[in-house]
């Protein structure tokens, strides 16, 4: 319920004060476990993110956040779970593929980090080994504007990316990495 009630006074307010525009809605699967891919340039990104899309978004969340009493209640009402950064963190991976196979939706920015100027950085393989594993559609999303205090902000959902997966010629997960953050920079120059 806490979930819902964010999620509609939020995007009021976006829409009011940043002027929140979504295009491709119809590309965003009503139902069934999604995997969604952005870029990521500002705190604000998983609550824009969240805003645009019909369906409650999981995310992987810094575990320091979940140290902090007020902000771990609200993370966690957000549906965020911990990761630990800086290596393969296997329980946050094994989360995130549950709630996969469950149908639920979950958020991942494959830079693994905020870009502090804007520009698509080069993308960890967690996302490909996710995609991989979850054969499930990868969503690509491009987002703009969220580093602008009240800027407009426009998001851009692109068409599902659905892998093939054979078993004797698995892509590595670093080259299906890759193949998102290319979707997601033909989004952003389509937004631009």
């Amino acid at each position: 319920m806490f979930y819902q009630i964010a999620h509609f006074v939020v995007s009021l307010f976006l829409i009011i004060f940043c002027r929140f525009q979504v295009e491709g809605k119809e590309n965003f699967p009503q139902k069934g476990g999604v995997l969604v891919a952005s870029n990521h340039r500002s705190n604000m990104d998983p609550v824009a993110v969240g805003c645009a899309l019909s369906r409650g978004i999981h995310y992987m969340a810094k575990e320091e956040l979940f140290q902090i009493p007020l902000l771990s209640w609200l993370v966690i009402q957000l549906k965020a779970f911990p990761i630990k950064r800086g290596g393969a963190d296997r329980q946050a991976i094994r989360k995130a593929l549950t709630l996969l196979q469950e149908g639920e939706v979950v958020g991942i920015f494959p830079e693994g980090t905020r870009s502090k100027n804007g520009e698509l950085g080069t993308p960890q393989s967690g996302i490909g080994l996710l995609a991989l594993k979850a054969n499930c559609p990868i969503i690509p999303l491009a987002l703009m504007g969220t580093e602008k205090p009240f800027g407009p902000i426009k998001i851009r959902i692109g068409q599902p990316i659905l892998l093939t997966i054979n078993k004797e010629e698995k892509k590595q997960a670093e080259e299906v990495s890759k193949e998102i953050m290319q979707e997601i920079a033909k989004l952003l120059a389509e937004v631009k």
